[in-house]
């Protein structure tokens, strides 16, 4: 699912299009999203607990979207936040880009554009932020850092990253013990060595422990990831 891990905060003051966006980021897997239904309250909400993403009306009750982005940018917490206006009125584009929104699409009944902007958005997030996904779980190669849907679960060693790794990449599917004891001692024969066991051991101990049921000894054969709802 795109959506896992990314947390967004709709600002609408329109209950039938807070109704149409509400479905279309649950159909996309977005989980953690928050809707305000005006101004203030999306600015109080954005203080609370700062979102990966808001999603804008330009239009709102009681002010303008564009002024609500010139607040957020003066919040420390959301000064980089990503903003993407939505708006009814086409011909506002320029203007909601130079008054801070970093992407705009037209309100329509299709939320195809709004989606795929939303996916471009944390492409571009996590490929700055040096991020790959699967699932609800995120890494970074370069400090081998997991995350889990969005929140930072640990931080392996070489080996252990590299086990997890390859048991996440092939998922649901198990991996055999010989496979993985190569990856881990760069030989053969696993019959010789508990090396495995215990670093599986040390794997799960330094996961969640929800994070850490999910690795399974497959009877015979060798370890699989099995993913949250499989």
């Amino acid at each position: 699912m795109h959506g896992a891990g990314n947390s967004i905060l709709v600002i609408e003051d329109d209950d039938d299009w807070q109704q149409l966006v509400r479905l279309w980021l649950k159909s996309a897997g977005y989980k953690d999203v928050r809707f305000a239904s005006g101004a203030k309250q999306g600015l109080r909400m954005a203080r609370a607990k700062a979102p990966d993403c808001v999603v804008l009306d330009l239009q709102l009750s009681d002010g303008e979207g564009t002024d609500v982005v010139k607040r957020l940018r003066a919040l420390p917490d959301t000064a980089e936040v990503p903003v993407l206006m939505m708006t009814s009125y086409s011909a506002e584009r320029a203007n909601c880009l130079r008054k801070g929104a970093d992407y705009f699409i037209a309100k329509s009944p299709n939320g195809e554009e709004l989606l795929a902007t939303l996916e471009a958005l944390f492409r571009r997030r996590d490929i700055d932020a040096k991020l790959r996904r699967r699932g609800d779980l995120a890494f970074r190669p370069d400090t081998r850092e997991v995350f889990l849907e969005g929140h930072p679960a640990a931080q392996l060693t070489p080996k252990t990253y590299e086990l997890f790794i390859m048991l996440i990449d092939r998922s649901p599917a198990p991996v055999g013990r010989d496979e993985l004891f190569m990856l881990v001692e760069n030989r053969e024969d696993p019959s010789l060595s508990r090396t495995l066991d215990i670093l599986v051991n040390r794997l799960r101990k330094s996961l969640p422990a929800e994070l850490g049921r999910r690795i399974r000894a497959v009877r015979g054969f060798g370890y699989a990831y099995i993913p949250s709802g499989a």
